[in-house]
């Protein structure tokens, strides 16, 4: 077992005690014994150019130095540029002594395919050339032209999103958007695909690769369980002891969750002692922490109607409202939202200064947003 050079409760919490003065406890969550802000980074959307790339740049070291430990990205994010981006910025920072490695959380995700810098045109031929062509994987292994699980693959992408990084060792490594394979492979195929995927994540977790793996999902987690791309829980965690035993290092999934997408509380799709409860409470009982995407909906929820947004607690931006009522939610370790000005950092970063709403205020949103 190699020892992973990722973020440590050390580091995490020394960062703590550097924000203290600007973040509310209530804002900082317990993940796998780190410290991190419960509003993290998110990298995914923006153009494929060096203007886009600058202004992430900015942004990602402008929301660590206003306490915000925690980014998330992925190998297929605007083809590479963001995990780059991402890798820069840490690099620079390291070497000016500005943060440690230790202090922050990086997470990334592979499973689609990525290009390089920017779109091709001809997939088909791409694909060809870069795996089969190898004799890394066949086009058995590829499902609706874009997803892949096989090991081999996921091997080299792993790889290339730690020279993205730049870093010796990725926080949390996502299998990204698995249920893409479930209406094409069926449950036993993904079932045994999933198992072997882990197994993997497993090697690079001894090799200090990864320090731990989860499932970063859309549909997942939110769809009734008799939908195709409903993913039980139950048999993840029963796929993650199969490939890693007791101790697996299966200890994360990511799934969207915002005030016009609350699934992942109304809808009862897996179970916990014999009953059917949403994913939050599954996920806790399996002591599997949860973070959440598209808290804004990538700006759809600054659009809702003045007769609701008049009822939500006064004193915050629509935007930090937005952000308020994921972060406060039971359940949620840290929500992913995507920045790429400086100025939406600022304000949506104001949200980790404040309590959490209390669950009545939560409820009362809740029935307001259902009606």
């Amino acid at each position: 077992m190699i020892p992973p050079k990722g973020a440590t409760p050390e580091g995490t919490q020394k960062f703590q005690k550097a924000h203290k003065n600007g973040i509310h406890p209530d804002k900082w969550r317990m993940l796998k014994g780190w410290q991190v802000s419960s509003l993290g980074l998110g990298t995914y959307l923006g153009a494929y150019d060096d203007k886009t790339d600058q202004l992430l740049e900015e942004t990602v070291g402008f929301a660590l130095s206003r306490g915000c430990n925690f980014i998330d990205t992925a190998v297929n994010y605007r083809c590479q540029r963001s995990e780059r981006v991402v890798g820069r910025v840490l690099k620079r920072l390291i070497e000016s002594k500005v943060i440690q490695r230790n202090q922050v959380v990086v997470s990334t995700k592979g499973g689609f395919i990525p290009f390089d810098s920017n779109p091709v045109t001809n997939m088909e031929a791409y694909i060809r050339k870069k795996w089969f062509d190898r004799g890394i994987i066949t086009p058995d292994d590829i499902v609706a032209s874009c997803h892949c699980m096989h090991p081999a693959y996921l091997q080299e992408q792993i790889d290339l999103s730690l020279s993205n990084l730049g870093l010796d060792t990725i926080d949390i490594y996502y299998l990204h958007n698995p249920e893409t394979q479930l209406p094409v492979t069926g449950e036993d195929v993904f079932y045994d695909r999933l198992t072997k995927a882990f197994s993997l994540f497993e090697e690079n977790a001894a090799k200090g690769k990864i320090q731990c793996y989860g499932l970063a999902t859309w549909t997942a987690f939110r769809e009734p369980a008799a939908v195709a791309e409903h993913i039980s829980l139950d048999r993840v965690v029963e796929a993650a002891k199969k490939a890693g035993g007791a101790g697996h290092h299966f200890q994360a999934i990511q799934l969207p969750y915002n005030m016009a997408m609350l699934e992942a509380v109304s809808i009862s799709n897996q179970t916990l002692q014999g009953k059917s409860c949403p994913i939050f409470p599954a996920a806790t009982a399996h002591k599997i922490s949860v973070m959440t995407s598209a808290p804004l909906l990538q700006g759809q929820l600054l659009n809702l109607p003045s007769s609701l947004t008049r009822q939500l607690p006064n004193h915050l931006t629509l935007a930090q409202k937005a952000l308020q009522f994921v972060v406060s939610t039971p359940g949620v370790c840290a929500a992913m939202a995507g920045m790429k000005e400086k100025e939406h950092v600022e304000e949506n970063l104001k949200v980790l200064a404040r309590p959490n709403w209390d669950l009545p205020t939560l409820q009362k949103i809740c029935e307001l947003l259902v009606k």
